[in-house]
């Protein structure tokens, strides 16, 4: 069996602070009683695992999980349906921005309520959208061999697709 090409495991250096786990990350956010913190997650990332430990961590008064204001999975097949053809994965290039997934009426519903008193905690692709004026933004990724292999398990799923799409998608 030959080796692969490429790097499992790739490290990308970054500029200021990176942090690795949830309690790192929630004490280099001390005092947070009130404000708006963003997460941004690369499509894929365990949204439930996040959510669980920041709230766990940081105790926000409201959680607002981004994809609840997507537009509904039928508008989103008919929007991107001229990009992708039959194939939920791999499509053709387009102008297609992550704020299209947003549902006109509910993004100005998630902005209400990221704007609230307390601390909010805005979670998601696109969370820096809803709240764009963020006290804090974290940005959490994935190496794609990880990915591709929760894809593969069911475990990651494309925006607004049933976990049974993902990973007949996968194979």
């Amino acid at each position: 069996m030959s080796r692969p090409n490429y790097d499992l495991n790739p490290i990308t250096p970054v500029a200021g602070d990176a942090l690795r786990g949830w309690e790192a990350i929630c004490a280099a956010l001390p005092g947070r009683a009130t404000g708006r913190i963003v997460v941004e997650l690369y499509p894929g990332a365990d949204k439930a695992e996040v959510i669980e430990a920041l709230t766990a961590g940081l105790r926000p008064d409201r959680i607002i999980d981004v994809e609840t204001f997507f537009r509904s999975p039928e508008a989103i097949d008919a929007m991107l349906s001229p990009y992708l053809g039959d194939d939920p994965v791999f499509g053709k290039l387009n102008r297609v921005e992550i704020a299209d997934f947003l549902d006109p009426h509910r993004f100005v519903i998630a902005q209400a309520q990221a704007a609230l008193p307390g601390l909010s905690l805005v979670v998601g692709a696109g969370a820096s959208i809803v709240c764009p004026d963020a006290d804090q933004v974290i940005y959490v990724s994935m190496a794609r061999w990880p990915l591709q292999l929760r894809f593969r398990q069911g475990k990651a799923l494309a925006i607004c697709r049933p976990a049974e799409d993902a990973a007949d998608a996968a194979h």
